[in-house]
C-alpha cells in the first residue's frame, strides 16, 4: 500500500494506491477517479498530470522511494459487471 500524489484541475491530490504483480513488474493499482475526473461542475472531463508514487508512505516519510508515473503507459481497466435479472 502506499500513496498516490496528481494534480486534479489544478489541485493537488492524492489517494490511497497498491502495486502487484504484471507484466511490467511495477503496475500500480487505484481507483478510477484519481486519474480520471470531471470539475465540481460534472464537467471538464480531464486525465490527472504529476503523477508520483510513494509505497510505504506514512506522516511524510517515503521508505521505498518514490516513482513518478508516466501518462503515457496508463491503462484504464473497467470490471466486468454481471446484471443479475
Amino acid at each position: 500500500m502506499g500513496k498516490l500524489f496528481f494534480t486534479d484541475h489544478g489541485e493537488d491530490a492524492s489517494c490511497t494506491a497498491t502495486v502487484v504483480t504484471g507484466a511490467n513488474s511495477s503496475t500500480v493499482v487505484t481507483a478510477g477517479h484519481c486519474v480520471n475526473s470531471s470539475d465540481l461542475l460534472g464537467e471538464d472531463n480531464q486525465w490527472t498530470t504529476n503523477v508520483m508514487f510513494v509505497p510505504g508512505y506514512r506522516d511524510g516519510s517515503a521508505p521505498y522511494g518514490k516513482f513518478v508515473g508516466r501518462p503515457e503507459r496508463l491503462r484504464v481497466r473497467l470490471p466486468a459487471l454481471h446484471v443479475r435479472s
